[in-house]
């Protein structure tokens, strides 16, 4: 599952460039900006999410903080974990 902040008008949009880019998922939320920190934690609470990746600094470290995910990272951290393949 991509859990992302886009608006819902985005989510043909978003998937397509996911699946564009080979990125692996069988589905796709898109919450909106409103309330983000707090609706997303509360969705990675009742998934078995293996990382979270967001480019927010101030969301990731609320996710880490919550300990709602086993690894939140940014997306940059996430393409290095991805090309060198590496395992949580």
């Amino acid at each position: 599952t991509v859990l992302t902040s886009r608006l819902k008008i985005f989510k043909k949009k978003t998937e397509r460039w996911l699946l564009g880019n080979e990125f692996p998922f069988d589905r796709l939320i898109c919450l909106g900006p409103i309330f983000r920190k707090r609706r997303k934690l509360k969705l990675l609470k009742k998934a078995k999410t293996a990382f979270f990746i967001d480019d927010d600094n101030t969301v990731r470290s609320y996710v880490n903080k919550k300990n709602a995910a086993p690894k939140a990272m940014s997306p940059q951290q996430f393409v290095w974990v991805f090309q060198n393949q590496v395992v949580f």
